[in-house]
């Protein structure tokens, strides 16, 4: 690894302090054991992909050479994961808050219960949980963060630019408070222009970190500390500008500038797309009220019309002619509208959220907890618990493995949507549900209700996706 200053001078490798050493190796190793207990760092978006510690630690030390951040400041962990970052930056700056935004809930869930065990564990950071702060939320969605942060951070692998793009926003709107950022990507030319491409206002790179090795995969990424300056000459295209791309606001004097022209052209078509979206949903909404208006106009004369000559259009469509056109282009540009708006940001359900940090205890095995939005896990250690394989579910429904209690201790396989049921809905319970007293299902159509899913996927096992069905109406849910 070569730590190298971004303008003249030398950057040497500084050893930390003793104390500091024997917390960081702490780290390490209840790291790994709070992995094990929590079966793995995968979440549904894949595996955690952070640096190792003892980089993270350098880069840290680097930020406070640099950006002069330490026990006053307030960490931002973009794609927090397990939060690891945040721990080290404790170990290593004393940052008085760690903001974590992640995507994916099973590793936000994995993330809660990681922070609870570690800091449990290790003695000097015993008092530390409540500085973090982890949030499941897309990073177009973040409401406001309070203490504001002073410094980010964020591991770009497998980020697309509108990710980056969304991510410079979120700069832009506590520049104000931001000492610099370091952020973790492969190697980058014109650095500076391509964060300014990507909406970053006014940063100057200070230092960068070849060789930091990823944890597990050991590969290999530089790091890029940056700080922020008051004055800087930024591009027109930045993400969500209302100006085109101008060549003439890129210098390209060599082949190394190409990233940034690349980077600008990507935005601008990704905001020109949006736009002829956001027409064209006006112009549907505008069409689907005209249809609307028209079939109102027509009356209940012409569906008469219609329901005495349904033997012939019928035929009329057997061989190949057009029968209910109206109707099929309305439920044509029906559909297209709903492809369309569920590309399109969607308001932060704060209901949702709070039944994702809130467990409820499982009635017929109190050693298990299930939130509102279908995730099980044990009540002591935290861990969540992946679902059995679809192979092994032969109704097409999800299930996860329980240990049932004395007097037999087996494991047994339950359906997700009874235990979110049992512990969520008001009007369900294990008899109304016509379960046994370890949870199974008493054979038989009059034993009692079946929870059906309101969209029809039965893997979508959020409480507002289930309700409560007669045995015959849930054959097909």
């Amino acid at each position: 690894m070569s730590l190298m200053p971004a303008q003249g001078g030398c950057n040497r490798k500084q050893k930390p302090p003793p104390a500091q050493k024997k917390v960081l190796d702490k780290l390490i190793s209840e790291f790994r054991r709070a992995e094990v207990l929590l079966g793995g760092n995968q979440g549904t978006c894949g595996v955690d992909g952070s640096l190792r510690p003892k980089d993270m630690a350098d880069l840290f030390r680097l930020a406070n050479q640099h950006l002069n951040v330490g026990s006053r400041d307030v960490l931002l962990d973009v794609g927090c994961s397990l939060c690891k970052p945040g721990f080290v930056a404790i170990a290593v700056l004393d940052v008085i808050a760690v903001h974590g935004i992640e995507i994916d809930i099973m590793k936000v869930e994995k993330a809660r219960t990681f922070i609870t065990q570690v800091c449990g564990n290790v003695g000097s950071l015993s008092g530390c949980q409540d500085r973090f702060k982890i949030r499941y939320a897309d990073i177009n969605k973040v409401m406001a963060l309070s203490p504001p942060p002073t410094f980010i951070y964020t591991f770009w692998e497998g980020w697309s630019p509108s990710d980056k793009a969304a991510v410079g926003q979120l700069f832009n709107t506590y520049r104000q408070s931001i000492k610099g950022m370091i952020v973790i990507s492969h190697a980058v030319a014109e650095v500076e222009q391509v964060m300014a491409a990507y909406g970053f206002m006014g940063l100057k790179l200070e230092a960068m970190k070849k060789g930091c090795s990823q944890s597990g995969s050991g590969a290999k990424y530089c790091a890029y500390i940056f700080s922020t300056s008051p004055t800087t000459t930024l591009i027109k295209e930045v993400y969500g500008g209302e100006e085109e791309v101008d060549d003439s606001t890129f210098a390209y004097d060599s082949d190394d500038a190409a990233p940034v022209k690349r980077v600008a052209e990507y935005l601008a078509l990704n905001r020109r797309k949006r736009k002829a979206e956001d027409n064209r949903i006006e112009q549907l909404q505008m069409e689907l009220e005209e249809c609307k208006n028209r079939e109102q106009q027509e009356g209940a004369s012409k569906l008469s019309t219609q329901a005495s000559s349904c033997r012939p259009r019928r035929l009329c469509a057997a061989f190949g002619g057009s029968s209910g056109g109206p109707v099929q282009k309305r439920a044509k540009l029906q559909r297209e509208l709903e492809t369309l708006l569920a590309k399109r940001p969607q308001p932060e359900d704060l209901a949702d959220k709070a039944r994702e940090e809130e467990f409820r205890e499982v009635p017929f095995a109190p050693v298990y907890e299930v939130n509102g939005n279908g995730s099980v896990r044990v009540k002591e250690t935290g861990k969540v618990l992946d679902l059995m394989p679809r192979a092994a579910c032969r109704d097409g429904h999800a299930y996860v493995r329980l240990k049932l209690g004395p007097p037999t201790n087996k494991h047994a396989m339950r359906a997700v949507r009874n235990l979110v049921a049992i512990a969520w809905l008001p009007n369900a319970s294990m008899e109304v549900l016509g379960l046994d007293a370890k949870g199974g299902q008493i054979r038989g159509a009059s034993s009692g209700k079946r929870v059906g899913h309101i969209d029809g996927d039965p893997y979508n096992n959020r409480v507002t996706n289930l309700v409560l069905l007669n045995p015959i109406t849930c054959s097909s849910r």
